[in-house]
């Protein structure tokens, strides 16, 4: 080592000094005496080594009496260098403190070797004090070149970094968990390794034993794993609490190699990346398990959630600190004494910044602040905070629970006034409440409904709707009259979004329902106008029904309430069906849309504006779907063709066809007969097709010369069907601007321009791809429409 050496050379150095003076001319001889160790007197020289007579120097030999040296530069034989430590040569020996043999035992010197290794001396002259020197290796907390000793308050290998601050120490498990006072910490093993196997969960149990309960707690963790975004690994408690540690994190990185889960870590699992090594905040937090009992069966849980990759288990190491005498967490609320002090639970300095003990104070956040049991509104500390009006909503309109009993806004009978219709004279305001809870069931339509008796019928209507589900595209509503009218309140909207809360259908908001998202709050427009009830008889059973279409999501219908406006009919009421059916129903001499009272009828209005998608005169028929839009351009079901050029339209036979799950059919049709007809100058494609998610299909027109017009690509999302869908240039919308089932005329994705100038006779192939799995459907219609001009 090099200190090794260091100390050596040193000590060979001081000798070769030594040497060098001894014969040197000018060295006083007793030098050479104090330089070499002395014999102790007790040892008696044998008497073979007694000089022989003839080695008596011979008189001649005898110094001159002017080489006698002086008496003043004569060593003094009984001279001892006592003080040890100033530098100074004090016996006139040649050897300064330390050095000279005199000092050993004085002043710490240790003649040869450091054997005081604390006192911060270089105790024996090497250079080298204390740690430094190899001498002290392995005595009093000496570690030379590695801190082993993490808790005793020395810099063991004298890095000038001490205990846990070394990164010698950063795997310590007394440097991982710092227990809180009062608290001991307990390590133990699960048994590894063990296999992570795709799609299943690798479970890996130990047993803690020690009484109390957890005060703080760490996970280290290792796993050789090929796609470390796969796995979701847990801790479970002998409570049943659990905590993630990592949710699929590290994407396509291998492995976690010696990876401390602890709340503390300055990173958190989210940011970092594989293999993980070092500490990472979980990504949900070990705290939550403070005041779980300890004792009992820990598990840890490894979840690979997909296929192809492979690994194991390595190192499953849990590290809590157990504490028998605490109040803290839930222990401040358990109506116990916990620590013996006198004093319980909130009464106890302990527990004086513990959430139980602090009033709830964010009121908006859905989080049971202060762990009573109680969030939000509900809780009395936040009566007239953030909008919370203990037991009465009196704001209907900011999408909150004010008076914290699950129903926001109108879906609140506090509310009825406030959400109500405004009702037309001769109309009186009435509100129904179906029955609930009613469970949503996967593949199942479900109802909530109440019953009314009367002779009146509906002027005009709103629905409120609360439920849960966990995937709100799945679903549809619909209101249903018991005459069997039906208004489609939402279909399929929300996506991935959970819930409606507070969901107020009604035809005077401003946004389409189709518009919103989760969890749709506050006022939306139907799909299909409410309107269309007008005139219904309000006796009979009206009915909220619920369609779950696709598995594996569920939830509950919590509120269902309908607000209607009912006219009685003992004065008579003109409004909805009443202003087309010829007759004076009120008595003022004035029939149906010559009646004031009818003005704002559908039935009264024209539908104007043809290409927008709204029924803008509320009889519920939408642009060209509506008479009033007859003839314009933009709503014909067929071409109207260019002077000199004349319509063919060959129909398609054999159909229906089946369109195969994941595959294509082609539907063709047959133009030979028309050879000598001519050219394309327009062409247009009228289609129908049932199939229950029209985002698969791909729709695609060929002509006999090759050329592929793409009339569909992936449109329509998870809704179904093409109904009479007409395919034409000439449309107002494009096909893309549409939604299932797609009926009336539509712009193609590629126009059917590209078609123009080419020869019409031959086979024409409509292809319909299905590109994904688990739909399917068939080709119900196939007409092509094509101008043609003669062949010059």
């Amino acid at each position: 080592m090099k200190r090794t050496s260091l100390s050596f050379s040193l000590l060979l150095s001081s000798m070769s000094m030594l040497l060098f003076a001894a014969c040197d001319n000018d060295a006083p001889p007793a030098s050479i005496d104090a330089a070499m160790p002395r014999p102790d007197a007790a040892v008696t020289p044998d008497a073979d080594t007694t000089p022989d007579a003839d080695t008596t120097p011979d008189a001649d030999t005898t110094p001159d009496a002017d080489t006698t040296p002086d008496a003043d530069t004569t060593p003094d034989a009984t001279a001892v260098e006592t003080v040890c430590d100033d530098g100074l040569d004090d016996d006139g020996d040649g050897l300064i403190d330390c050095l000279d043999r005199d000092c050993i035992g004085v002043s710490g010197c240790e003649f040869g070797a450091e054997l005081t290794c604390d006192d911060g001396f270089d105790n024996d002259t090497d250079l080298l004090a204390d740690c430094m020197d190899t001498d002290c290796d392995g005595v009093a907390g000496c570690e030379l070149g590695i801190e082993l000793s993490c808790g005793d308050g020395l810099d063991n290998d004298v890095d000038s970094v001490t205990d846990c601050a070394d990164t010698d120490c950063a795997d310590t498990e007394s440097c991982i968990v710092v227990c809180p006072v009062g608290s001991t910490l307990a390590a133990y093993s699960g048994t590894v390794p063990v296999a992570i196997v795709d799609y299943e969960t690798a479970v890996i149990e130990l047993t803690v034993a020690e009484p109390g309960v957890v005060s703080l707690a760490a996970v280290r963790f290792s796993a050789t794993h090929t796609y470390d975004g796969d796995l979701r690994v847990r801790l479970l408690a002998p409570s049943g609490n659990e905590v993630v540690l990592s949710d699929q994190r590290g994407d396509s990185g291998h492995d976690f190699a010696g990876t401390n889960f602890l709340d503390a870590a300055a990173t958190a699992i989210a940011d970092g990346s594989a293999p993980f090594t070092g500490a990472f905040r979980p990504d949900q937090a070990l705290s939550t398990l403070r005041g779980d009992t300890a004792p009992g069966l820990w598990s840890l849980q490894v979840d690979d959630v997909a296929g192809g990759d492979f690994g194991e288990v390595t190192e499953f190491r849990l590290l809590v600190c157990v504490c028998t005498d605490c109040e803290f967490g839930l222990l401040c609320r358990d109506g116990a004494d916990n620590d013996g002090d006198g004093n319980t639970d909130c009464d106890d300095t302990e527990c004086a910044t513990e959430p139980n003990c602090v009033p709830e104070s964010v009121c908006d956040d859905g989080l049971d602040n202060d762990i009573d049991g109680v969030a939000d509104c509900l809780d009395l500390d936040c009566h007239g905070v953030a909008g919370c009006e203990l037991g009465n909503e009196s704001t209907c309109d900011d999408g909150l629970d004010n008076d914290g009993d699950s129903r926001p806004d109108c879906a609140d009978s506090d509310c009825s006034t406030d959400c109500a219709p405004s009702c037309a004279p001769g109309s009186e305001l009435q509100v129904f409440i179906g029955s609930a809870p009613v469970a949503i069931r996967d593949g199942a339509t479900v109802t909530s409904s109440f019953a009314l008796t009367g002779a009146g019928v509906v002027t005009s209507a709103r629905a409120v709707v609360n439920l849960t589900h966990t995937w709100d595209g799945d679903l549809s509503l619909a209101l249903h009259a018991p005459s069997g009218t039906q208004v489609a309140l939402a279909t399929d909207r929300g996506g991935g979004g959970d819930d409606y809360l507070g969901t107020l259908f009604s035809d005077d908001a401003t946004a389409a329902i189709a518009d919103g998202s989760p969890p749709f709050t506050g006022a939306f427009l139907p799909e299909e106008p409410l309107a269309t009830l007008a005139g219904e008889p309000i006796a009979g059973t009206w009915e909220l029904s619920v369609t779950d279409a696709f598995a594996p999501d569920v939830g509950e219908l919590t509120v269902f309430r309908v607000f209607l406006c009912v006219c009685d009919g003992t004065a008579g009421c003109e409004f909805g069906a009443a202003c087309g059916d010829g007759i004076d129903n009120d008595g003022d001499a004035a029939v149906d849309c010559d009646d004031s009272d009818c003005a704002g009828s559908g039935s009264c209005l024209t539908e104007t504006v043809c290409d927008d998608g709204l029924d803008n005169d509320g009889d519920t028929l939408t642009d060209c779907a509506d008479s009033d839009c007859a003839g314009l351009s933009g709503c014909l079901a067929s071409l109207v063709c260019p002077p000199g050029a004349t319509l063919e339209i060959v129909t398609a036979s054999g159909l229906p066809v089946v369109i195969p799950d994941q595959s294509f059919v082609i539907v063709p049709v047959d133009l030979d007969a028309l050879a000598g007809a001519g050219v394309v100058v327009d062409a247009a494609v009228h289609f129908s097709a049932t199939h229950t998610f029209d985002s698969d299909l791909v729709v695609r027109l060929s002509s006999p010369l090759g050329t592929v017009v793409m009339l569909a690509d992936g449109r329509g999302s998870f809704a179904n069907d093409y109904i009479d869908t007409f395919f034409t240039d000439a449309a107002f919308r494009a096909i893309g601007a549409g939604a299932a089932p797609f009926t009336g005329p539509f712009r193609p994705e590629a126009p059917f321009s590209a078609l123009d100038d080419e020869t019409a006779a031959g086979t024409w192939l409509l292809q319909v791809n299905d590109e994904f799995f688990g739909d399917v459907g068939s080709v119900v219609e196939f007409e092509l429409h094509v101008c043609l001009l003669p062949l010059p």
